[in-house]
C-alpha cells in the first residue's frame, strides 16, 4: 500500500539549462520540452491549456450514475465469483495520486492472491472489468470517466512525473479509461505523449469515442480491439509518426493545426 502522503522531486531547472539539450534528451531527463511552458513561471498558462472542456463533470456524473445502475448485477456477480474462488475480499484498495497531486483511495476488483493472478482476475484484466468499482471514485469527484491513468507515488517517481514541470499532467482528474489505458504505452516517452495529446485535444466527442472503445474492450477483450486499431489508419509522416502508433492516431480528433501530414488518402 502506498503511503497517504507523498512529496518529492528535484529543484526546478532554469530555462537556460533546459534549452541546452535536444528535446529528446530533455524529455528523457525529465526537463521541460519546447512545447511545454515553464510551470514555475507560468502555471496559469498550463492550466488554461490543459483544463477540461465545459460540462465534463456533468458527463462524468451522468456516466457514473448510468454505469452504477446498468452494471450493478454484473458487479455483484464478479464480487461473488471472486469471493467463491479463494474466500478473499472482492475489492482491492490502493492509494493513487490524483488532481493537483492529491492522494485518494482507488477502488478495483481484486485480481491477485498471494502474488498470483486468479482465474477470475485474469478474465477481469482481459476485459478491463476490474476497474468497474472506480465509478465510485468518479461519483465522489476523485476521478473522471476519461483522463490520464491514475498513478501511485512510486509510479510517479519511477516514470519521471515528480518534477514540477510535469504538473500539467495533474491539472485534471485521472480517468478510468483514456489513451494510455487503451493503448498501453510502449515506453515512458510514448505514454507521456499520449497523456499530453489527450489533455490538449480533450472534447466531448473525443471522450465518447474513447468510452465506446472501452465498452468494446469489455465485450471482446483488449487484444482484439488494439489489433483492430492498428489496421485502421496509415502511419503519419515526421517525428510524431515515429512516436505514436497507428492506433493512437486513429483515436485523435482531426482539428489540430500541428497534426502532421498523412500518406495517401486522408482517413474518413
Amino acid at each position: 500500500m502506498v503511503g497517504d502522503h507523498w512529496s518529492g522531486g528535484r529543484g526546478p531547472h532554469t530555462l537556460t539549462d533546459a534549452t541546452r539539450l535536444p528535446q529528446s534528451a530533455r524529455i528523457a531527463s525529465g526537463r521541460r520540452p519546447n512545447w511545454l511552458p515553464d510551470c514555475s513561471a507560468d502555471r496559469k498558462a498550463v492550466r488554461r491549456m490543459m483544463r477540461p472542456y465545459l460540462g465534463k463533470r456533468v458527463v462524468d456524473l451522468m456516466s457514473a450514475g448510468t454505469a452504477c445502475v446498468v452494471f450493478a448485477p454484473l458487479a455483484a456477480g464478479i464480487a461473488l465469483a471472486t469471493w467463491f474462488e479463494d474466500g478473499g475480499p472482492p475489492l482491492f484498495l490502493q492509494t493513487r495520486v490524483g488532481h493537483q497531486r492529491r492522494p485518494f483511495t482507488v477502488f478495483k476488483f481484486r485480481t491477485m492472491r498471494d502474488q498470483q493472478v486468479t482465474c477470475v482476475g485474469r478474465w477481469l484484466r482481459q476485459t478491463g472489468l476490474d476497474e468497474l468499482p472506480q465509478f465510485i471514485n468518479v461519483w465522489r469527484g476523485e476521478m473522471s470517466v476519461v483522463g490520464p491513468r491514475p498513478l501511485t507515488a512510486g509510479d510517479i517517481q519511477r516514470l519521471g512525473w515528480a518534477h514540477q514541470d510535469q504538473d500539467w499532467r495533474f491539472a485534471v482528474r485521472p480517468g478510468i479509461t483514456g489513451l494510455s489505458q487503451l493503448l498501453a504505452g510502449r515506453s515512458v516517452r510514448y505514454s507521456r505523449r499520449l497523456e499530453r495529446l489527450y489533455l490538449r485535444r480533450q472534447s466531448l466527442s473525443f471522450d465518447l469515442r474513447l468510452i465506446a472503445l472501452s465498452v468494446a474492450v469489455s465485450l471482446v477483450g483488449k487484444r482484439l480491439v488494439r489489433r483492430w486499431l492498428r489496421h485502421t489508419i496509415t502511419l503519419p509522416q515526421g517525428p510524431a509518426g515515429r512516436d505514436l502508433s497507428p492506433a493512437a492516431w486513429s483515436l485523435l480528433p482531426y482539428r489540430s493545426p500541428r497534426r502532421p501530414a498523412w500518406r495517401g488518402k486522408h482517413p474518413a
